[in-house]
């Protein structure tokens, strides 16, 4: 990631904030997403925040069927911090469906961000997903 911001996003280092989309599986006992925030803020310079939390305990994404992932985190982050005219850089480690990138979005833009911009490790396309990413 640092790489790719460095050669290819250099715009991405002109940021205020790294926030590390939160884990939807808390067995885990750890934060893949804050890890690798962790790590590209160390290296880049720019401080990172858990700054986005859930409002309730809902499945992984990874478990959920394709046809309830967007149902599975409609609403359920939030964000108590004011981010007014900071430009946010939201870091995840997979992108499926985009549905809990969409939903870190509207609850940093509810929050007065001024500009925010993602970035993932990898995304994830498996024919069972074609049917769904091509869409009615």
């Amino acid at each position: 990631m640092v790489h790719i911001i460095t050669e290819r996003y250099p715009y991405l280092k002109d940021v205020d904030l790294i926030v590390p989309v939160p884990p939807s599986d808390a067995k885990r006992g750890y934060s893949q997403t804050l890890l690798l925030a962790n790590y590209v803020s160390k290296e880049i310079g720019v401080e990172c925040e858990e700054i986005i939390y859930s409002d309730d305990n809902h499945a992984p994404q990874h478990n959920t069927p394709l046809d309830r992932k967007y149902n599975n985190i409609d609403h359920k982050y939030n964000c108590n911090v004011s981010l007014s005219d900071k430009k946010i850089l939201l870091i995840d480690d997979t992108y499926v469906t985009g549905n809990t990138m969409r939903e870190c979005f509207r609850v940093l833009n509810k929050c007065d961000a001024k500009e925010v911009q993602g970035l993932v490790l990898g995304r994830e396309v498996t024919e069972g997903h074609m049917e769904y990413i091509k869409g009615p």
